[in-house]
Parts: C-alpha cells; sequence; structure tokens
C-alpha cells in the first residue's frame, strides 16, 4: 500500500525490490518524516550471479573452522577440486589467494579472489594497498596449470555492512553539499536551503554452492 513518505516503507521496499531482497531496511520513519529531509537520493545495485564451475552441494558439510583469533567454530564449508582454468591460486610467505570466475554478467567477465594472510588479519587489513591486491592478481596461477589441481575449501557465508559516507566523501573534496551555508543545487531544484545531511551505504554478499 502506497503511503507518501510517511513512513520509510516505500523507499525501504523500492530499495528491496531492486535488491533481490537482500538489502533491507535502509531507512528509518524519523529520517523520512523530518522535515529538514526534503530529497532522498537512492543508489541500488543487485547482481545474482553463479559461479563458472558450481560447487556440488552433496560435497558441503560442517566443518572445523579457525578464527582470527584462534579459536574455532564449526562452519558450513564448500569442497570442490578442479584443474579448471576458471580457478587459480597464488601463495607466498605471507598470503594465499583464490580466485574463482564468475559467469559472464552482460558481457562483463568478473571473478571472486579471496585473500588470506598467514598471520594477524586486522594488521593485515590495515597495510592492504591496491599495488598489494594487483600484485596478487597479476601473479595468481591457473589450476589447469597446476600438475594435481586445486582443493578448494571455503566457508559458506553471508555477510552484510552499512557505512556513513560523509567523511570519506569530504576527503574526496566533496565538501560545500554537506554545509547548510555553501551547498547549491539549485541546478536540480528551486528550493532553497537544500544540503546533504547523510550519505549511507549499506552492502549484502551472499557465497553459497
Amino acid at each position: 500500500k502506497y503511503d507518501g513518505f510517511k513512513s520509510a516503507r516505500n523507499i525501504n521496499k523500492w530499495i528491496e525490490n531492486k535488491t533481490l531482497g537482500q538489502i533491507k531496511n535502509v531507512l528509518s520513519d524519523e529520517q523520512v518524516t523530518d522535515p529538514n529531509n526534503r530529497l532522498a537520493l537512492i543508489n541500488a545495485l543487485a547482481i545474482d550471479m553463479e559461479w563458472k564451475n558450481m560447487f556440488d552441494t552433496a560435497k558441503t558439510y560442517g566443518e572445523e573452522f579457525k578464527l582470527e583469533d584462534g579459536s574455532t567454530m564449526s562452519a558450513t564449508m564448500l569442497h570442490k577440486e578442479t584443474s579448471s582454468g576458471a580457478a587459480a591460486y597464488y601463495k607466498d610467505d605471507k598470503v594465499t589467494a583464490l580466485s574463482m570466475d564468475l559467469d559472464t554478467y552482460e558481457g562483463t567477465d568478473l571473478e571472486f579472489v579471496a585473500i588470506m594472510p598467514n598471520n594477524n588479519l586486522p594488521e593485515y587489513i590495515e597495510t592492504l594497498t591496491k599495488e598489494n591486491v594487483d600484485n596478487i592478481i597479476e601473479n595468481l596461477k591457473p589450476a589447469s596449470a597446476t600438475k594435481n589441481g586445486l582443493k578448494i575449501s571455503i566457508p559458506k557465508f553471508s555477510f552484510d555492512y552499512e557505512l556513513d559516507l560523509e567523511e570519506d566523501l569530504k576527503k574526496l573534496g566533496i565538501t560545500d553539499a554537506f554545509d547548510y551555508e555553501l551547498a547549491d543545487f539549485s541546478g536540480i531544484s528551486n528550493v532553497e536551503d537544500l544540503f546533504v545531511g547523510e550519505a549511507i551505504h549499506k552492502a549484502n554478499i551472499d557465497f553459497t554452492e
């Protein structure tokens, strides 16, 4: 039922519908009904993609998984042995990396890359650079070029996170838009005193067979 903007329902349902039901309840009723909030700019993206070589559900089972703090838990693990060129790996004294190709999507080739440091995950994340990632990707070795192929074990997981992008955007130079006195949106609206109050990002990934 359409109720205008008396609550967050219409915006949240629009986002949910555009993201295959994955991204829910982004905005609260208080945000939508706040008289100072007169414009919402929302970007929604969802991609439902399959692996080029899928996992066999018969080879999914519970297994012990080691956490960052050294403790262990029982996790649902996906398993696959492959000699396909659609999977590749990289290994050195600091990290192990795995790459798996996804089906081509609207003419674009995408791949999933997982990077696991051998030690101290938080420290590795803090010091990780684009150059580090590029070097790993450039040196991936395909399973087809490996004598016995690859044996892959990886947890099945679902993960979502939300970010307040205001400070990140300000660091990129977008500052006036957040300033009540300096913001100028006259190019898109004749309403005076428009400025950006919030910039929110929310993402979700489901990793399955």
